[in-house]
């Protein structure tokens, strides 16, 4: 995982699914971001899959997206 800049941070909305982008670890993102994830798959044509996590799944992780301070 790359090093946080100083104005960055982890997204802190609450995580609902878990993906795996080509090349990279499992990771867990929130419906906003999941949006924009699948957005960005499709216009690449690449097929993205988002698996809805349980309650206890979700409550033990947090979104793997970096957002910029003041972002979310």
């Amino acid at each position: 995982m790359s090093e946080l800049k100083p104005n960055e941070k982890h997204c802190d909305a609450p995580v609902l699914f878990r993906y795996t982008w080509p090349g990279r670890d499992e990771a867990y993102t929130c419906l906003t971001h999941a949006i924009g994830l699948e957005n960005i798959a499709n216009a690449m044509g690449l097929p993205l899959q988002l698996i809805q996590l349980n309650f206890e799944e979700a409550e033990k992780h947090t979104c793997s997206q970096i957002v910029k301070g003041g972002e979310e």
